[in-house]
């Protein structure tokens, strides 16, 4: 009966995990606070803006898009490479623990992921900085311990779990 017991609870975290319902893969920070399992890392106006998974083998997946200072979307990244958008343009380099974007003309890091190992926490962590432009032209800066957004600083050190969007930018 134990035997028993035991395979249907290792079922049942097979089956919640592969649904999301279990916590996965690592914890985003972006100004001083942690996302965990969120569909979305940044979204504006209900538009997907940025996502980052660590994939099954174990490679950083970065999708986002590049717009321009008026909002004009100029380039779209999928899975870390670039989709849409001018190869000439940009640099992108990708090893197992950093991913970064970096626009050739002004030297500009659009989007820099670091994977670190928590040892305290005991858990991998996705450190992100971005300098990009959201599609009004807004512009969103972040690293690891801030934001140019006034009202995201008010909370620090939290941790957020399973939300559709972790950053929200109207």
């Amino acid at each position: 009966m134990k035997t028993l017991t035991l395979l249907i609870l290792i079922f049942l975290f097979g089956t919640l995990k592969s649904t999301g319902q279990v916590e996965t893969g690592c914890a985003v920070k972006i100004g001083s606070n942690y996302y965990i399992n969120c569909q979305q890392l940044i979204s504006f106006n209900n538009q997907s803006v940025l996502t980052i998974t660590n994939s099954n083998d174990n490679t950083i997946k970065v999708n986002f898009d590049v717009f321009s200072t008026k909002g004009t979307k100029v380039a779209t990244v999928k899975d870390g490479k670039l989709e849409v958008g001018n190869k000439e343009a940009y640099i992108i380099k990708s090893t197992e623990t950093e991913f970064s974007f970096i626009e050739k003309s002004s030297n500009r890091i659009i989007c820099f992921v670091k994977k670190i190992n928590n040892a305290k926490l005991n858990r991998c962590e996705l450190h992100v900085s971005a300098d990009m432009y959201m599609p009004s032209g807004f512009y969103f800066q972040c690293t690891p311990e801030t934001t140019n957004v006034p009202s995201l600083n008010y909370m620090t050190g939290n941790t957020f779990k399973n939300a559709g969007a972790a950053i929200i930018l109207n």
